[in-house]
C-alpha cells in the first residue's frame, strides 16, 4: 500500500466512535498510515478505494471491527457514482520503519454490487459477511458475474474459457486484498503464480524476485511443464526482462519463437515452449524487485491486451507487497515453500 491522492489525512489520527474526529498527538488512536485511489479506465472499469490504518496498542478485535465499519461508512458517503466501486480498508498492530507493521488485523472489503453487506477478514478467522445499512442502490457491474468464495486453487486440466476482460479486472481487484495476509515475498509470489493459474488458465508461469547483490532474477514460484526452473536465474538486462522494467509496463510476445527478446532457457528448464509470452515487470518506487511471465493461453490464442493489463496490475500489487516485506532468497526456503504448496 503506498500513498496516494487522499480523501483523509495521513496525519490524522482517528477515535473508534462514529465521528471518527481527528485528535491530539494520536495516543491511543487510529492513525491513517497508507491509501491508495484508482479511478475508471478503459482498462481497469472499478473505482477503487484502499485505506490502511495502524490500531492503537492492545486495541481488541470487536473495537478494530467497529473502527473499520465506521470508516466505510464514511468514504462510503463520499464515492462518486460509478458502474462498480471497491472498497479496502486494514487495520495493522502499528508500524515499523514507518510502514504497517506485520499482517493485518482485520480487513474489511466492500462491494457496490452487495451494498447490503462487508465482508470482514481476519488471520486464522476467514472471511465472514458484516450486514450493513444500505445507502447505495445495487446496480448491474462489471463485476456482478463475480460468485462465491476467493479461492487460489488451481484450474481443472483442459482448454478453458477466457475471462471476459472486464470481469477479470475485478475478480483480481477482489482476490488481491488477501494478498497482505501473506508472511513473506516468496508467499507472496506463490499466492499470485496460484491466482493467474485460476484467472488465464496458461501452460506455463514463472514468478521472480530480484537477487540486488547478483543483479540476477531468481525463479522462486512456478506452474506448468515436464521439468522445473526454481531458483533459475537471468541477468536483469536480458532483452525482454530490460523491456519490462525500463518500461514499467508488461511486454507482449505474439510469436515468441520469432522474438529475439525471448529468453528460453529457464522456459526449457521448466519444460514448456513458448508460443505466446506476457512479461511484467515487478517493482516499486522505480526499484527493480522481480518478474511475473507467462506463457502459452490454453485455449491456443495468443495473449491480448486484457491480459497484458491484468498481469501488470497482478505485478503491480506484487511490487509493493515486497517493497513492505523485503526480498530475502534463501535457497533452502525457497525449495521448501515450493514443497510444501505441492503437497
Amino acid at each position: 500500500m503506498s500513498a496516494a491522492s487522499l480523501e483523509l489525512d495521513l496525519d490524522a489520527t482517528y477515535s473508534a466512535g462514529p465521528t471518527g474526529s481527528a485528535t491530539g498527538d494520536g495516543a491511543g488512536r487510529f492513525r491513517l498510515v497508507a491509501s491508495r485511489d484508482t479511478d475508471p479506465s478503459e482498462g481497469a472499469p472499478l473505482l477503487y478505494r484502499e485505506r490502511a490504518f495502524s490500531a492503537p496498542s492492545g486495541c481488541d478485535a470487536p473495537t478494530i471491527e467497529a473502527f473499520l465499519l465506521d470508516r466505510l461508512a464514511e468514504l462510503r458517503g463520499k464515492l462518486a457514482a460509478a458502474p462498480a466501486r471497491l472498497v479496502v480498508l486494514a487495520a495493522f498492530d502499528g508500524l515499523e520503519g514507518g510502514r504497517p507493521k506485520g499482517v493485518p488485523r482485520a480487513v474489511v472489503t466492500w462491494k457496490d454490487w452487495r451494498p447490503d453487506a462487508a465482508e470482514l477478514s481476519t488471520p486464522g478467522g476467514g472471511v465472514r459477511e458484516l450486514p450493513l445499512v444500505a445507502r447505495v442502490a445495487a446496480r448491474p457491474s462489471a463485476a456482478s458475474t463475480t460468485k462465491g468464495k476467493r479461492s487460489s486453487q488451481p484450474p481443472k486440466a483442459g482448454l478453458a474459457r477466457r475471462v471476459a476482460a472486464d470481469d477479470l479486472i475485478a475478480e483480481l481487484f477482489e482476490a488481491m486484498v488477501d494478498l497482505h495476509f501473506e508472511p513473506d515475498a516468496v508467499a507472496g509470489a506463490h499466492f499470485v503464480l496460484a491466482l493467474l493459474r485460476e484467472k488465464l488458465h496458461v501452460d506455463g508461469a514463472l514468478v521472480s524476485l530480484f537477487d540486488l547483490a547478483r543483479r540476477e532474477f531468481v525463479v522462486v514460484a512456478e506452474h506448468g511443464g515436464s521439468g522445473s526452473a526454481l531458483l533459475h536465474r537471468q541477468g536483469q538486462h536480458l532483452k525482454l526482462a530490460d523491456t519490462a522494467h525500463r518500461t514499467r509496463r508488461s511486454v507482449l510476445v505474439a510469436d515468441a519463437a520469432g522474438d529475439a527478446r525471448v529468453h528460453v532457457a529457464h522456459w526449457e528448464a521448466l519444460g514448456v515452449s513458448p508460443r505466446s509470452l506476457v512479461c511484467a515487470p515487478v517493482a516499486s518506487g522505480g526499484r527493480t524487485l522481480g518478474l511475473i511471465e507467462l506463457a502459452n493461453p490454453r485455449d491456443g490464442a495468443a495473449f491480448g491486451e486484457s491480459e497484458s493489463n491484468a498481469v501488470l496490475y497482478v505485478a503491480q500489487q506484487l511490487g509493493e507487497f515486497v517493497a513492505d516485506r523485503g526480498v530475502s532468497i534463501d535457497e533452502e526456503a525457497v525449495r521448501q515453500a515450493h514443497a510444501d504448496r505441492a503437497r
